[in-house]
């Protein structure tokens, strides 16, 4: 083998290890979507280490829509705000 065949050979090797633990860490939700607020992550996300990771059990996603009904949360207040359209109430965030 020439020293041509080999660099392509080991670089293609390496991008294969590096890409496959990128779509394992992926698949384990061990990416963080961001920094937690006041020590809280909206539902479906936990805080550790003041980042905000989604928990294993939740694969579903939530949809807010004009229509969404006034008893579906999207999250948690924080400091007593929510995002704009919707109002908090008990310390979640609801639809106007």
């Amino acid at each position: 083998m020439s020293m041509f065949s080999i660099t392509i050979t080991f670089i293609s090797f390496l991008i294969c290890i590096i890409y496959g633990d990128f779509i394992s860490n992926m698949s384990n939700n061990n990416i963080s979507i961001g920094p937690c607020l006041d020590g809280m992550c909206m539902e479906g996300y936990e805080c550790k280490d003041d980042q905000c990771y989604q928990l294993p059990s939740t694969n579903t996603t939530t949809t807010i829509t004009k229509n969404t009904p006034m008893n579906k949360t999207i999250g948690p207040c924080i400091n007593g705000d929510c995002p704009n359209g919707f109002v908090c109430i008990n310390d979640s965030c609801y639809s106007q």
